[in-house]
């Protein structure tokens, strides 16, 4: 959980994982990993809230 990138074996170009076993990274954590990927963040952010508290 320090983000810190590995190749996994046999793995899909461009599949990311997150931490291992129940131990997951919250979005402002992986955030600040992968800022390149701002999109996809807004994106779950979004969705996420959207879940939570869809507007009306």
């Amino acid at each position: 959980m320090d983000g810190s990138i590995i190749d996994i074996p046999n793995g899909d170009p461009g599949v990311i994982f997150f931490g291992e076993g129940e131990h997951r990274p919250d979005l402002a954590q992986v955030r600040e990993w992968f800022p390149e990927r701002f999109h996809l963040w807004d994106a779950v952010r979004f969705d996420y809230w959207n879940a939570v508290a869809p507007r009306r």
